[in-house]
């Protein structure tokens, strides 16, 4: 097995364990990836310091009349294995810099230090209508998809990720990714390994293709080898320029023969111009994926699975006849010759000469025709072992947090000691918070910053993970299947004509809707219907949870307004009220963010107006 897909020890077994063990790799990978710089630099100042000693001593023994082939060629062949040895201390050590990058960000995001953290996918693939993906901390700076390493350009769009955050849960779907979490945060040799590979990013799409799809729109796309003049080309200018070369190198004979087979060769290279350009673009375009779709499915075929869901993935890329990684590793080896030939100089006017383009492109196309259809399965199987091994290890850095109960039944859902998963564990204020029959209604009241849109927030954010298969920030969480819908940002829109009022309803709507699918939906409306008058507000919001409570939905309502609690007063053991509480110091609000039972016993809002002065 591959060392680096071995298990390492056993996972941390707390936060404080798990803090060590970041800060540890991130010393190690940073020592390593200096290490490893420092060997780059000093092999290239021997080897510039050798082509200037063997240049100057080859200028003195031909002026000197020594033509020693031997020593001629001693410092050539010298000069090749610096190369060769430099080539490969510089891949060693951007390994070497991926690691270690790789450990900052965990460890940054052990540290809750958001401002470290690298772009994250965006959800933008979902549409303006989901029914909780914009209105949760799903994308953005700080968000679900920073904390769990989604990178800014993922394989497929939308990523396995974004669609087990976002799509509704099957049961039995997340329970095996739940174990296949648990068994890659045990190997972190593989959760670094895959963490370093090339994300490949680049500025070369066609317009038709959003970021991240460049790989399978190439693939998908027809083979189209050289046309048959192009070949023929080529085969008479090929030996022709070979004989040019060394007529001219080793024959004493002039340049004029290799200058007129290179005019002609780029009079028939501008007749293929836009031909060759469409191929080299798209080639371009697969090449930047291709590195980290070959790597992952290399980790996978090489890790000893132990759950149903990785074994699921390795059978999907393993076939008698065929291993995915080794196909396209083949791929990527012919792509890269083909820019090695166009982009380094001597390979270049070498492969100009010899016409060794044409070979390439159809060594390129012949990969195509043979593998192609077998590439969208091994992309998306890349992909959903990536989402796998990012929630592997926010598992292996988050020991503490819990791994969802999944449970069978009436809609409800429980959980202890729930906090936000986006800010610092310890640093959180942790709540208890349960729902389900007999109450199915929650209403919260509280002032500003008491923390009642953070506690939608986290029961939010916590059950995309529990849906995703990864652990939640809470002591213990257990919950039913349910549809997330979630009203929390509503905003107007001047270009489309709509106010807040307006779209908060739209939402509204469409959370009513979805309580005639299949799973029961958990509603989640911060300060429902605030944008029109107290007797509307109160009226709406009563026709409205009746409606809720008998498609079997559960509501969790927070509001200012405290005629609203009045609501769960009405529903009797149907509804409960809770509130956040706060205190005024010295003119200023203190919140501790504790829920507690019952109706908030006051509101803060003149106090608060009056230590500022206002004529209240």
């Amino acid at each position: 097995m591959n060392a680096a897909a071995a298990p390492s020890s056993s996972a941390p077994k707390s936060a404080d364990a798990a803090l060590e063990e970041r800060r540890a790799r991130n010393a190690h990978w940073s020592t390593e990836a200096e290490a490893a710089r420092a060997r780059v630099r000093a092999l290239g100042n021997a080897r510039l310091a050798l082509f200037v000693i063997g240049g100057l001593a080859s200028l003195w023994l031909i002026k000197t009349h020594v033509t020693s082939w031997p020593l001629l060629g001693l410092p050539v062949a010298a000069f090749a294995v610096l190369v060769v040895l430099h080539h490969r201390a510089d891949l060693r050590a951007t390994r070497a810099e991926a690691r270690r990058a790789a450990a900052a960000f965990r460890l940054a995001r052990r540290e809750a230090r958001w401002s470290d953290l690298p772009a994250p996918e965006q959800a933008g693939d979902l549409p303006d209508t989901h029914l909780f993906a914009h209105d949760l901390d799903l994308d953005g700076g700080a968000s679900l998809l920073g904390l769990l390493g989604a990178p800014a350009q993922p394989l497929q769009r939308p990523s396995a990720l974004l669609r087990w955050l976002t799509e509704p849960p099957v049961l039995d779907d997340v329970r095996s990714r739940q174990d296949a979490v648990e068994e890659l945060a045990a190997h972190d040799g593989l959760l670094e390994a895959a963490a370093a590979l090339p994300h490949g990013e680049t500025e070369a799409r066609t317009p038709s293709e959003p970021p991240g799809n460049e790989l399978l729109a190439w693939v998908a796309q027809p083979p189209a080898p050289p046309v048959a003049w192009e070949w023929y080309a080529g085969a008479l200018l090929a030996p022709a320029g070979l004989w040019a070369s060394i007529q001219w190198l080793l024959l004493d004979g002039g340049p004029s023969l290799l200058a007129l087979v290179a005019l002609i060769e780029a009079f028939v290279d501008q007749l293929a111009v836009k031909r060759r350009r469409a191929t080299l673009a798209a080639a371009d375009m697969a090449l930047a994926r291709l590195a980290r779709v070959q790597g992952l499915l290399r980790l996978l075929d090489e890790h000893n699975a132990q759950t149903d869901a990785v074994r699921a993935l390795q059978a999907s890329v393993r076939a008698s006849d065929h291993s995915a990684h080794a196909a396209l590793a083949t791929l990527e080896s012919r792509l890269d010759a083909l820019n090695t030939g166009r982009r380094n100089p001597f390979a270049f006017v070498f492969g100009f000469i010899l016409r060794l383009e044409l070979p390439r492109r159809r060594a390129l196309e012949t990969w195509r025709a043979r593998w192609a259809a077998h590439a969208p399965r091994w992309i998306a199987t890349a992909d959903a072992f990536e989402a796998l091994l990012a929630l592997g290890a926010y598992r292996r850095d988050h020991p503490e947090d819990a791994r969802p109960e999944l449970l069978s039944g009436p809609a409800r859902f429980t959980a202890t000691g729930l906090a936000h998963p986006l800010l610092a564990s310890d640093a959180a204020v942790r709540n208890d918070l349960s729902l389900g029959d007999p109450a199915r209604l929650l209403v919260v009241s509280g002032s500003n910053m008491s923390g009642k849109s953070t506690l939608l927030r986290a029961l939010g954010c916590n059950l995309m993970l529990a849906f995703a298969g990864a652990p939640v920030r809470a002591h213990a969480l257990s919950t039913t299947a349910l549809q997330l819908g979630a009203s929390l940002r509503a905003r107007d829109s001047l270009l489309d004509g709509r106010s807040r009022f307006f779209a908060e309803i739209e939402g509204l709507r469409r959370i009513e809707q979805a309580t005639n699918g299949e799973l029961p939906v958990l509603a989640l409306l911060d300060e429902l219907l605030a944008g029109t008058n107290s007797s509307d507000r109160l009226a709406g919001a009563r026709t409205l949870l009746e409606h809720l409570r008998e498609q079997g939905a559960l509501v969790i309502l927070t509001t200012h307004d405290l005629a609203l609690t009045a609501l769960a007063e009405e529903a009797g053991s149907a509804a409960r009220n809770v509130h956040f509480r706060d205190e005024l110091h010295e003119g200023r609000p203190h919140f501790d963010h504790r829920l507690r039972a019952g109706v908030v016993p006051r509101g803060n809002g003149l106090e608060l107006m009056r230590s500022l002065g206002l004529p209240v």
